[in-house]
């Protein structure tokens, strides 16, 4: 037993000794910025699989417009589905952007426009995050959290760089 128990400690010091270590993925404070303007783009093409392929696989989406959590890219396709009627459009009004080895967070407050089927527009602010992952060469939304400010005081805000 102790034999066997010594050989699989031995197999696996030598697994992780011959391990490669995790090559950092390069992105800049402007090329978080433009992760979050790509999906702002594809929610502007109104085809919820094109604003589901910015996720990846097993992305959980928190939303700012439903109650419960969407699990994994097909259910976030089918929240957007319902939201893209209203021709959603981010726009950052205040944000921080944290940049760690393949995993980045771009997190602030947004204005979120929003067109009705009468073509009335309204701006409701939101507290946003996402955490990208970078997974098989594409920065990918691992998780999306939005939640409505109950004040306007989001519109006083302006962009900061962290």
């Amino acid at each position: 037993m102790r034999r066997l128990l010594a050989a699989l400690v031995a197999a696996c010091a030598a697994a992780n000794a011959s391990a490669a270590p995790p090559r950092c993925a390069r992105i800049s404070w402007d090329g978080v910025a433009a992760l979050f303007e790509r999906w702002n783009q594809s929610l502007a093409t109104q085809d919820a699989q094109q604003v589901a392929v910015n996720y990846a696989q097993d992305a959980v989406l928190l939303p700012a417009f439903a109650n419960n959590p969407r699990n994994g890219r097909d259910a976030i396709r089918d929240y957007y589905a319902a939201l893209l009627p209203l021709k959603p459009q981010g726009r950052v009004v205040k944000r921080t952007i944290k940049i760690r080895c393949n995993v980045t967070v771009d997190a602030g407050v947004v204005s979120l426009h929003l067109t009705d089927a009468a073509g009335v527009e309204s701006v409701v602010p939101a507290l946003y995050s996402f955490v990208y992952e970078y997974r098989n060469g594409h920065w990918l939304v691992a998780q999306d959290h939005a939640s409505v400010i109950p004040s306007d005081d989001a519109h006083q805000l302006s962009i900061e760089r962290h």
